[in-house]
């Protein structure tokens, strides 16, 4: 990677762990104007250049021993609900991972519950409501570069229309791949900034609207900006290795895929927001590796702490055996048509709730939510999941309409064990840090504003060798030598088993 000044770049192979790709050929990167390339008449909520950088030249940076230094910092935004009392006993008000039906329960409790600061002109903030990851680093003589990995509003629109419309199922909503974009570095700075205040909670699922008007169901004050950081101070060169992947990610166009639960930058397959995270760890060398290993801890495992920086990948990085049952796919994953899973999401948002409490739902909820906010956060209103439930719509969205189905993740050899990078429990690790007395050595508790967070010193992890995109040049090769043809015959469990992903 060669740095030309003012953030743009050049993808040089010729010296670098990033990898040996075949074609590779010189490319230039402008981190000021990424292009994401979609039709501005259709996707108006993204810019034709993006700014990742927030336009400075950071200063040198050494350490006492004069050792040059660079800072790798890692936002993680949690729920709207993380955290907050529960009112069904045992159940995560944050992202709640112990069966399917949790997941969807919660995941969809924290979509209609939203964010707004606590100030007399309420601001709304996004929600993320399944947490969401920021990116930031500082190396001397480069921009300092802040963003994220997220979707594009057309993507809610697709999950509605082609995800829960075509009745794919849990495993269907977590494994297809969305439009893609990086979040500005001015995007993530309005975002930190809103953070920094003093913040109101709406509970979307138990809104409740008094005679005289007004809500009378829970709403809460969340007092640290739902956000946790972590900071780690690297050598100078394991940074460039850092953002030499970066550069290479946004030049073979990665960033225009939001990835699925599965999707990896390694793999050249997009990436979600904590696997794009996690990337920036791998290529620095503070995750030891970067094709990931393949592990048995599952994701209802709640057991076991970190001890330390060395295994807390293997906090991260847990499995959900998603049942067959569960898995659709469709022409977005090389199906010839739409094929259902045969339980819909539906079936599991649904599973253990009183009739009686589902036909007291407030009607017009969203459209009050609105009226009174001026914000409402999730598309699933639109398809009348609860806002209002009528028997008639449970009927036609569910397939198991008397709850006789056992909703549980699968056992091992009996779905699809999806590895992924547990953003909850990032979270979960820096508070408990927080919690601890003293922190372990090598670790500090360090404040920015409301936020509480970590800084570990790394000056000592060795720099990565393993090149990044390997395995996405191997994968490549081997789809362009053995094509993609499925039959019309072939279900989605032979799709997976493919390996699309």
């Amino acid at each position: 990677m060669i740095h030309q000044g003012s953030g743009n770049f050049v993808i040089d192979q010729s010296n670098s762990v990033v990898g040996n790709s075949s074609d590779s050929s010189a490319r230039s990167v402008n981190l000021r104007q990424v292009v994401h390339g979609y039709d501005p008449t259709i996707d108006t909520d993204v810019p034709l250049h993006t700014n990742v950088t927030l336009d400075n030249r950071v200063g040198r940076q050494v350490d006492s021993s004069g050792r040059e230094y660079a800072l790798i910092t890692l936002y993680q935004v949690d729920p709207p609900l993380a955290d907050l009392p529960s009112r069904e006993a045992g159940i995560d008000r944050g992202n709640d991972m112990r069966t399917p039906a949790d997941m969807v329960k919660s995941t969809y409790s924290n979509y209609v519950s939203p964010v707004f600061t606590d100030d007399a002109e309420q601001h709304p903030v996004p929600n993320h409501p399944i947490g969401h990851f920021f990116v930031k680093i500082e190396i001397s003589g480069y921009p300092t570069v802040l963003t994220g990995m997220t979707t594009i509003k057309r993507a809610d629109e697709e999950l509605v229309e082609l995800t829960l419309g075509q009745s794919l199922g849990v495993g269907g909503v977590l494994l297809i791949p969305q439009p893609g974009r990086l979040n500005s570095a001015e995007e993530v700075v309005n975002e930190l900034k809103l953070r920094q205040r003093r913040l109101r909670v709406i509970d979307g699922r138990f809104y409740k609207e008094s005679p005289g008007g007004g809500n009378v169901g829970p709403e809460y004050v969340i007092e640290d900006g739902n956000v946790v950081f972590a900071r780690f101070k690297v050598p100078a060169k394991n940074a460039k290795d850092a953002l030499a992947m970066f550069v290479e990610f946004i030049g073979r166009e990665q960033h225009k895929i939001f990835g699925s639960l599965i999707n990896r930058p390694y793999k050249g397959t997009g990436a979600g927001c904590a696997p794009f995270a996690m990337a920036w760890l791998k290529a620095s060398g503070i995750i030891p590796f970067v094709v990931e290993p393949e592990l048995s801890r599952r994701v209802d495992d709640m057991t076991g702490e970190p001890t330390g920086m060395s295994d807390l990948w293997q906090y991260l990085l847990r499995t959900a055996h998603i049942p067959w049952a569960d898995i659709g796919c469709d022409r977005r994953l090389g199906a010839d048509q739409a094929m259902p899973a045969k339980y819909t999401a539906y079936d599991h948002l649904f599973h253990n709730e009183r009739k009686s409490d589902l036909r007291s739902a407030i009607p017009g909820l969203a459209e009050k939510i609105r009226k009174d906010r001026g914000s409402v956060v999730s598309t699933l209103f639109a398809f009348g999941a609860l806002t209002p439930l009528r028997d008639l719509i449970v009927a036609s969205k569910r397939k198991d309409p008397n709850d006789v189905r056992n909703y549980k993740w699968a056992s091992d050899g009996e779905g699809f064990n999806a590895q992924f990078w547990d953003n909850a429990r990032f979270s979960r690790w820096i508070k408990q840090l927080w919690q601890s007395d003293p922190a372990p050595d090598g670790i500090e508790l360090e404040r920015e504003g409301r936020f509480i967070g970590i800084s570990v010193d790394l000056m000592k992890v060795p720099r990565q060798t393993e090149p990044f995109f390997k395995e996405a040049d191997r994968i490549k090769s081997m789809t362009k030598r053995v094509g993609f043809r499925l039959s019309k015959s072939s279900t989605c469990r032979d799709i997976f088993g493919f390996g699309v992903q």
